[in-house]
């Protein structure tokens, strides 16, 4: 038996020996590349190694200005090289590795697309093309699972992360924009394209940096810019109708469907995307239309007011899956979106209409260690709610061009809402020695409903000058919203732990909101040489808006009809922005510079109906601002952002009306409030190696308010907090990030490491004391990850978040507390068409308050067989949560209080889904295919 054992053993060792030496043997292929005519070198032609047996790219590079170029890291096997260049007919060329570690190529001619007259050629595609600052990478070379949507094609693209949320970044910069064919897909919401749309409906994926609609209509480069995707749809694709069907059931009582339908013909768009689900997931992004504020300022913290949270446990689907977020939610939503070229091409046409339902049942109990200076106390809180949501959405873009100089866009939308909810909650109250002090009960529902108009219309004309233009932009909006609720409150309040009195609050709400929007301005620029622009502009913005809270106590018959004119108000506003500016922009080769300045007036009429008084409030400022951009080469360059800004305050923060509706944290407005000034500084390196896969990008965002709005809280002597916005100066935070990545190709392998700074210096007040909190967060990452495609993905990550938190009046509020998560996801391809998925999210919490340091494993696993012609079909076995131990954790640090929270998440559920492509290729994965390209000249 113990020989048998060494005998398996030394087979064993033999065997990974013998595949660890494979994997070192690696080779060089070289080549220069000319003009088959005038026998120059070609510089910058795009060389792409795919292997023979199903064309799947292995690497790539381009030519220098000699036109030389050497591709390392080349494993054992037969291979084709592609050679393109822009006016050259493309080539390639076989090869297979031998016992030389270098393959020389010598030159390679390339022939002139322009010398020939008439000739087809059919030819493989290049895998990528880079073209300046763009990216065209072919889909064909990319493998992907079966049943993949687009979010999957873009993971396997070299420089393109893709995270759990569904967020894309390339390179470093965050993806805005999705576009189908060139057209945007839902707008505004990349994901409906991504997690939609199937992988092997797409023939290209262009990445670049689109210029704004400012730059690209006065052809001068402002440095403002987004990254942004464009998917090319197959050719065969154009023509037809093309989806796929999902329908899932687990325990227990779980479910999951989906579906979607797209017909594509040519300039026509039209999708129709359906799903219902109760295992948290949303492939959308939902939008709160309810606005009670009456209009004015926007009433952001303005970075004062300290505190910060953070959020574990809590899961995560991945796969596809759902899992993540607060609560349990039963999810129903479709949409449709259509679009088209009318007017012989001048005007684009774009619809789309979006609907959600949600059902969200969440429950939650926490711990509040109440830290000010002479009141301390602890809290136990539990709560439980039902709510519900209902969406509505429609939305059109118009974009027609009049002339070869004048045009205009259109932008029409509108958005419905209704929602409920029920909710109850209790909580008790007790000094450090465990004596009671007070305890509540609370029943409360609520009713809203809201209509939500918008309208923009951009009208740009060119004059003959390059340059000179004059455009404006012209908006107006309208929002209603109405709430009934009640609450019914009982109280105790405790003396020595002894209950001395209670007390009980039945109330109901009546709320009405009414805001309309009126803005335009007008922006003219002037040349000034053949790079330098001067641009003036002007504008006008008013609101006008009516809030109304009418709050009535039970009466003795029953009724609810005695009026509160305590809680009771009834406001009417108009705030009304103006002002105008200069900018000087030059864009030269090597850098950008822009510098201006604006000045804002904002004045504020408003009128407190129910206590006949009336607010005024008049701001006059001067907003500079400049940005600065050098490019070091197409792939590195280093931006200076420095901006100005006002915060005006809410309606809401100005009126002196208390608000009970949280018993235990009353608010209260302040009619003194001024606005907020805030500086912005945001510097930026970024570089890039797209051939070795290589990526660095460093941000530093650093920012100070004066006039900060922050809560001035106090602890009234029943322990309820009641809170009041205030301004204070000396708030200002500092932000930092790096992220460096690079692959290695013979081993199949990419490395990310990633650091995360941040200092926060927050005022605050409570009980009448000044005081200054800083907190400071530190949090490196890694995350490794290996592909042999079709064989096996592998992806590893740990990150770790610490954060302190030091109170300079009360040291009993400083904590330190550490998260760690860890990482893990493997995708198998087994013989058969089977497919294996499992994925392991570890996050360990250590530093919070007694019960809350969690250590939360989640393992899931997806089991996978692909059936029919072209793996039409596929049958999937799920398991969510395999340990059962999915828990949701939260810690919030605020100016005087710490609050350890644990709510209700999705557990452990399994479930069996059928997939059913519509379209006759089947669900097969991108690549495998030679494909072809015929050229016509």
């Amino acid at each position: 038996m113990n020989k048998l054992i060494k005998m398996k053993g030394f087979l064993l060792t033999m065997f990974l020996g013998m595949s660890l030496l494979g994997m070192a043997q690696t080779f060089t292929i070289e080549g220069t590349v000319v003009d088959s005519v005038s026998k120059r070198n070609l510089a910058s032609a795009t060389i792409s190694i795919v292997k023979a047996k199903d064309s799947s790219l292995v690497s790539f590079a381009r030519s220098n200005e000699q036109g030389f170029f050497s591709v390392k890291s080349v494993p054992v096997g037969s291979y084709l090289i592609s050679i393109s260049y822009v006016g050259f007919i493309q080539q390639w060329i076989a090869f297979k590795t031998g016992k030389n570690a270098k393959i020389d190529l010598a030159n390679i001619y390339m022939l002139d697309a322009s010398s020939l007259s008439t000739v087809t050629v059919t030819a493989r595609r290049p895998p990528v093309v880079i073209n300046g600052d763009s990216i065209e990478f072919n889909a064909e070379n990319f493998k992907t699972a079966p049943n993949a949507v687009v979010e999957d094609l873009l993971k396997k693209m070299p420089g393109i992360e893709v995270d759990k949320s569904g967020a894309i970044t390339v390179n470093g910069k965050t993806v805005t924009k999705v576009f189908v064919n060139g057209k945007e897909f839902f707008t505004g919401d990349p994901k409906m394209a991504t997690r939609n749309l199937p992988a092997d409906a797409i023939d290209k994926i262009q990445v670049y940096d689109r210029k704004s609609d400012q730059s690209m209509f006065t052809g001068i480069d402002d440095g403002s810019e987004e990254t942004a995707i464009n998917l090319k749809v197959k050719k065969d694709r154009n023509q037809s109708n093309f989806g796929k069907l999902t329908g899932g059931g687990g325990v227990p009582e779980r479910f999951d469907l989906r579906g979607n339908l797209n017909r594509i013909n040519n300039d026509e768009q039209f999708s129709i995307i359906g799903s219902g689900n109760n295992i948290n997931r949303q492939d959308f992004s939902a939008r709160d239309f309810s606005s009670f504020s009456g209009g004015g300022g926007g009433g952001r913290p303005g970075g004062g007011g300290g505190g910060m949270s953070f959020g574990g446990g809590g899961g995560g689907g991945g796969n596809g899956g759902g899992g993540g977020g607060e609560g349990v939610a039963t999810t129903i939503s479709g949409g449709g979106n259509y679009s088209n070229v009318f007017n012989d091409k001048k005007t684009d046409f774009n619809a789309n209409l979006s609907l959600s339902d949600i059902d969200r049942f969440n429950k939650s109990n926490s711990y509040t260690q109440n830290l000010t200076p002479g009141n301390l106390f602890n809290r136990s809180d539990n709560s439980s709610s039902n709510s519900k949501s209902k969406q509505q959405s429609l939305g059109s873009t118009i974009d027609h061009k009049v002339s070869e100089s004048f045009s205009y866009k259109l932008t029409p939308s509108i958005g419905i809402s209704n929602g409920s909810s029920e909710s109850e909650s209790s909580s008790e109250t007790f000094l450090p020695n465990g004596t009671k002090t007070n305890s509540n009960a609370t029943r409360s529902s609520n009713a809203t409903d809201a209509t939500n108009f918008n309208n923009t219309l951009l009208l740009k004309k060119k004059f003959a000058k390059k340059g000179r233009t004059i455009s404006s932009t012209i908006t107006n909006g309208f929002n209603t919203s109405n709430s009934n609720g009640d609450q019914y409150t009982t109280q105790g309040f405790y003396t020595g732990g002894i209950k001395v009195k209670d007390s009980i609050l039945d109330q109901q709400n009546v709320r009405k909101g009414n805001t309309t929007t009126y803005s335009a301005n007008v922006i003219y620029t002037e040349p000034l040489g053949k790079r330098s622009l001067l641009e003036m502009n002007a504008y006008l913005s008013q609101s006008i808006g009516s809030s109304s809270k009418k709050v009535f106590d039970k009466n003795t018959n029953g009724n609810y009809d005695l009026l509160n004119t305590r809680l009771t108000n009834e406001f009417n506003s108009e705030y009304t922005y103006s002002g105008g500016g200069m900018n000087y922009r030059t864009n030269q080769r090597k850098f950008n510079f822009a510098s201006g300045f604006s000045v804002q007036n904002a004045k504020l009429n408003g009128e407190n109906v129910s206590a006949k008084t009336k607010l005024n409030q008049d701001f006059k400022d001067i907003l500079p601002s400049a940005m600065f951009r050098y490019n070091f080469s197409q792939t590195k360059n280093l931006n200076i952002d420095y901006r100005t800004s006002t915060n005006q305050p809410s309606i809401t923060q100005l009126q002196p009306v208390l608000d009970q509706s949280n018993i235990n944290r009353q608010t209260i407005g302040n009619p003194d409030l001024k606005r907020s000034y805030q500086h912005n500084i945001n510097i930026r390196f970024f570089s890039s190696k797209v051939i070795s896969q290589k990526n660095f990008f460093a941000t530093v965002n650093a920012s100070t308010t004066n006039n900060s709005i922050i809560n001035y809280d106090s602890i009234l002597p029943s322990r309820v907090t009641l809170s009041k916005p205030v301004n204070v100066n000396g708030a200002y935070r500092v932000f930092g990030s790096l992220n460096y990545g690079f692959g290695i190709k013979k081993l199949f392998s990419r490395f990310n490491f990633g650091l995360n700074t941040g200092l926060n210096n927050n005022i605050s007040y409570t009980n009448g004391l000044l005081n200054t909190i800083v907190t400071k967060s530190f949090g490196p990452s890694i995350r490794y990850s290996f592909q042999i495609d079709e064989k096996i993905d592998i992806d590893l990550s740990a990150r770790y978040s610490y954060n302190t938190t030091n109170n300079k009046i009360n040291s009993a509020l400083n904590t330190n507390y550490l998260t760690k998560v860890f990482g893990a996801e493997m995708d198998n391809y087994l013989p058969f068409n089977f497919l294996l998925n499992q994925s392991l999210n570890y996050t360990i919490n250590s530093g919070r308050a007694e019960g809350f340091n969690t250590a939360i494993p989640i393992w899931n696993a997806n089991f996978s067989k692909f059936f029919m012609k072209n793996k039409r079909a596929e049958l999937k076995v799920s398991a969510f949560d395999i340990l059962n131990k999915n828990a949701g954790i939260s810690r919030n640090v605020s100016q005087n209080q710490i609050v350890d929270q644990f709510y209700n998440v999705i557990n452990q559920y399994f479930m069996l889904s059928f997939i059913y492509s519509l379209q006759k290729s089947g669900l097969g994965g991108n690549g495998g295919g030679r494909g072809g390209m015929t050229i016509r000249m």
